[in-house]
């Protein structure tokens, strides 16, 4: 994986990334560090690495409604084979 370049975000969100390639969490002091690796029209092949700190409420919220997005676009898909 090349991790290359910077994002500047500027004025008012959302803000909308091209496509989420890996993402992962680890423990940081008190917190959750979720760091998104992400594809970014400037950069071309490159991804950036994007990090932000959580809560760990937070960080269960965004598990929680991830499972739920997961099992709800499976439903979709299942149904489309039959």
């Amino acid at each position: 994986m090349r991790v290359s370049g910077s994002v500047k975000f500027e004025g008012p969100g959302p803000y909308y990334l091209r496509s989420v390639n890996h993402a992962r969490a680890s423990v940081l002091a008190n917190t959750i560090q979720l760091t998104l690796f992400a594809s970014v029209e400037q950069q071309g092949q490159s991804l950036v690495q994007i990090e932000t700190q959580m809560t760990p409420c937070a960080a269960e919220e965004l598990a929680n409604t991830l499972l739920q997005a997961i099992a709800a676009l499976n439903s979709v898909a299942d149904q489309a084979v039959h």
